[in-house]
């Protein structure tokens, strides 16, 4: 289809256009400059514009859009006289095209263009808004534990040295099912999803394993794909026995067990709920509530190394809940995880949230946090509220999860994941 000056309307995307809009708006500016989540609300709107031999770009769709070559060529007139030629994949192309707003101006093609336009107004608005959440200040009364551990994160992560802990545990698991037969993906997986400082470090090695330019790894399994079962068996072993936390202060070995339950029931309860929402996928929304506490982790390792602060549970709580967030978004950040997983550790413990548009990981995170706590009560997890009254219920409902029946989702997450029964059983 061609478009010429009185026809110039763009084409409604479809389906098949919208990974491939997403993966162009990483390139161009300013639209790079968007967060992920901004990036894709974008890009629902776009349109892509197909010219042909001779078509002249009406004047207006780019005065009020950014509009991008990234196919073919056009060539920018004052009346009969050629100003410039943008080429799709030169320089010029990542920036969108500018024309005075003379009478002569006039964009034509020689052979052939496809074009994207992104809403101008749209834009502005979000990098707007990007910009005011980025400069938001979190206030918080910290102790001297909290400032303690807290620098010391700092120095690690500074210099490249954080490791989180693991347990012994997961390397013997391993290693029995290595001698009673062949270790495939799944079985693998399986075992080291139940150990998230493993599961952490296991994904970040995945991650860097083809170089700097590799896509983030999104899902246990495909992490053991990118790095082999046998390299993956092998870590698998030896980090948990170097990063094994045994702890002989009874307030942390206390926590960081009622820690490991929790995230593992986290986990089970976000993958079952992600199969009501379409769009999502299972094994990520695993990964998601696998990662999403690894701040406590951190925490809770940090503070073995410092005993005599926390001779109290309340006390480890208290720095639990003010650096929880922090470093663990910072941490996934750093690590290169995908901007899902950064997104749920960064907003799920925010139940308050006023959150409008598609049901995200971080959202069925923040579910399965609240059933846990309405069905396995923890008087230390003060701060969770009630679901009854909060935005996300009536959100959550819209795709047929119902957090005011917390009972008949831990049974039909049972019913489908067997480890899970094991784990409603001990409590």
């Amino acid at each position: 289809m061609a478009y010429n000056s009185d026809s110039n309307a763009a084409l409604k995307q479809d389906s098949s256009d919208s990974a491939e809009i997403m993966q162009i708006a990483k390139q161009l500016h300013p639209i790079s400059d968007l967060n992920e989540i901004n990036l894709r609300s974008l890009c629902k709107s776009a349109s892509v514009m197909h010219l042909q031999r001779n078509d002249q770009l009406k004047l207006d769709t780019v005065f009020r859009g950014l509009v991008y070559v990234v196919e073919g060529s056009v060539t920018l007139y004052n009346g009969k006289n050629e100003i410039s030629t943008i080429n799709a994949g030169s320089k010029e192309s990542n920036q969108p095209l500018t024309i005075d707003q003379g009478p002569n101006q006039v964009i034509r093609t020689r052979a052939f263009a496809k074009l994207i336009r992104f809403g101008r107004e749209q834009m502005e608005i979000l990098l707007k808004e990007q910009e005011k959440a980025a400069t938001r200040v979190i206030e918080r009364q910290v102790s001297e534990a909290d400032n303690i551990i807290f620098d010391d994160i700092l120095r690690d992560m500074q210099a490249n040295a954080v490791s989180l802990s693991s347990f012994k545990e997961t390397a013997q698991k391993i290693m029995m099912a290595v001698k009673t037969k062949a270790m495939d993906i799944p079985d693998l997986a399986n075992i080291i999803q139940s150990d998230p400082g493993l599961t952490a470090h296991v994904i970040l090695a995945a991650s860097r394993a083809d170089g700097a330019n590799a896509d983030p790894v999104q899902t246990i399994r495909g992490a053991i794909t990118r790095l082999g079962v046998d390299a993956t068996v092998k870590m698998a072993i030896s980090l948990p026995i170097k990063n094994a936390l045994q702890s002989k202060n009874p307030v942390i070995a206390d926590h960081l067990k009622k820690y490991s339950r929790r995230v593992m029931l986290t986990a089970g309860i976000t993958q079952v709920l992600a199969y009501k929402v379409s769009y999502l996928k299972p094994d990520m929304a695993l990964l998601a509530g696998v990662t999403s506490d690894l701040g406590e982790l951190l925490v809770i390792g940090y503070a073995d190394k410092h005993p005599e602060h926390f001779t109290s549970a309340k006390q480890l709580n208290e720095t639990v809940e003010n650096l929880r967030e922090i470093v663990g978004s910072w941490l996934l950040g750093t690590w290169g995880f995908s901007p899902e997983f950064v997104e749920t550790t960064d907003t799920a413990r925010n139940w308050y949230r006023n959150q409008t548009g598609d049901i995200e990981y971080s959202d069925l995170v923040t579910a399965a946090l609240l059933i846990i706590q309405s069905e396995f009560p923890d008087h230390d997890s003060s701060s969770i509220p009630s679901a009854a009254n909060l935005l996300i219920s009536r959100r959550l409902q819209q795709v047929g999860i119902d957090l005011n029946s917390p009972k008949e989702i831990l049974q039909s997450a049972s019913q489908r994941l067997s480890n899970l029964q094991g784990l409603l059983l001990a409590s």
